[in-house]
């Protein structure tokens, strides 16, 4: 896959349904650090929009402690 069919992509995450964070991405864009404060969160869901090329978002090296 070369990404030549991505386009912008757009997450959003919440903690025990409430929204703590927003991110825009853009194919050109390199990775970059999310560091969030989720203590005390039970429940944490990440929703996914925009034009994912084949509706999968990779993450690398996540860590949740």
């Amino acid at each position: 896959e070369d990404g030549t069919n991505w386009g912008e992509h757009h997450f959003e995450i919440y903690g025990d349904g409430e929204l703590i964070a927003t991110y825009d991405l853009k194919v050109a864009d390199l990775p970059a650090n999310v560091d969030l404060q989720i203590e005390n969160i039970t429940k944490l869901e990440v929703v996914f929009s925009g034009q994912i090329d084949n509706g999968v978002m990779n993450f690398a090296n996540v860590i949740i402690k």
